[in-house]
């Protein structure tokens, strides 16, 4: 069976974006978003919160950093993929969205539905 790799999700960006250029000069702009979940177990409701990562590369970088601010909602698509490295001779891994598109909302527009949004991808932009 052929997999599908796609994420889509909203959620509140609770980090200040983090603006870098790799070596070969392409922009990195990484940042962090919660992502709240409500469900009922044993007839009491619960909330539950993931922090995921995400990171933009290249041209889309460049266009929406300055937009990336701790306490906008936002709503993303893009590709779950996984960065791998040893430190301390142990191995790590960690997951994240490489966003492919994103609309960062004004937080008093959300409800309204008025985002600036951010397109346009670039696919040989990725360094790896």
């Amino acid at each position: 069976m052929k997999s599908v790799n796609v994420w889509a999700g909203t959620g509140n960006i609770v980090r200040e974006g983090e603006f870098t250029s790799l070596p070969s000069g392409v922009s990195v702009l990484k940042f962090t978003i919660a992502v709240n979940e409500s469900f009922v177990k044993d007839g009491v409701k619960k909330e539950d919160t993931a922090f995921i990562d995400v990171k933009v590369f290249g041209r889309f970088a460049e266009a929406i950093h300055t937009k990336v601010q701790k306490g906008r909602p936002c709503a993303l698509s893009g590709k779950l993929k996984q960065d791998r490295w040893e430190q301390e001779g142990k191995k790590r891994e960690k997951l994240y969205i490489l966003a492919e598109n994103i609309s960062i909302f004004e937080p008093s527009k959300y409800e309204a539905g008025q985002s600036e949004e951010g397109q346009g991808f670039i696919d040989d932009a990725i360094p790896f």
